[in-house]
Formats: C-alpha cells, structure tokens, sequence
C-alpha cells in the first residue's frame, strides 16, 4: 500500500507539467476548445485502455476524429522523444483520474505502447 500511495503522490505533484504542456489546448478542467481542441473529460479516447492515449501522446495526433460525438480535425504534438516513459504515465495518470474516473497508468503500459508503435 505504501507503494501505491507514493505512486499516487507523485502523479498529483505532475500537475505542473500537465499546466505548462497540455491546459494551454485542453483548458485547466480539461475541458478543451469547442470546435478546435477536444475535451479529456469523458473521452472514449482516454478512458479505457491505456496504451491508446500512451500511443496519442508519444507520436501526436493529426486528422478528423469524433471525441464525445463532436468531430475535430487538429493536430496534437507528439512528445515521446521529449518525455519520459515515466512521465507520460504520470501525466495520464492525472488526466485520467482527475476527470474520468480511470486507474494509474504505468510506465511500462507507456513502454508497450512505445514498443507497439515502434513495431509499426
């Protein structure tokens, strides 16, 4: 227990990175920008598993999609060069905790992500 509760301290203290990187687009609740930048909240695109966010934030996101029944066609900046595994779990983690209910992600379901794509 004591483990899960550092991990779950040190992904609060990520907040920081999640205001400098991602709430510019997203809005600080996530949010988004109607119209332009889809919402983090309640999206099928971050809740569920999570190797599919992993994989949207380690190489972006360009084109038409659907978040919420609402279409977006944008583009996102990938960051897996710049961040790392670690850090992109923990900023999963605050996404999907602070505003739909998910579970932790982990470095190494960020790792297998990395590797998936890479075997692409």
């Amino acid at each position: 227990m004591a483990d899960d509760e550092a991990n779950i301290s040190y992904y609060k203290d990520i907040r920081p990175i999640f205001q400098s990187h991602c709430q510019g687009c997203h809005q600080p609740n996530g949010g988004g920008t109607p119209g332009q930048i889809p919402p983090l909240v309640n999206s099928s695109w971050v809740k569920g598993d999570p190797k599919l966010a992993a994989a949207i934030v380690l190489n972006g996101l360009q084109g038409a999609i659907a978040v919420n029944g609402t279409p977006y066609n944008g583009a996102m900046t990938a960051v897996g060069a710049a961040w790392s595994d670690e850090e992109i779990a923990a900023v999963l983690t605050y996404i999907r905790q602070s505003w739909n209910g998910e579970e932790l992600v982990t470095a190494e379901q960020v790792a297998e992500a990395r590797t998936m794509i890479k075997a692409v």
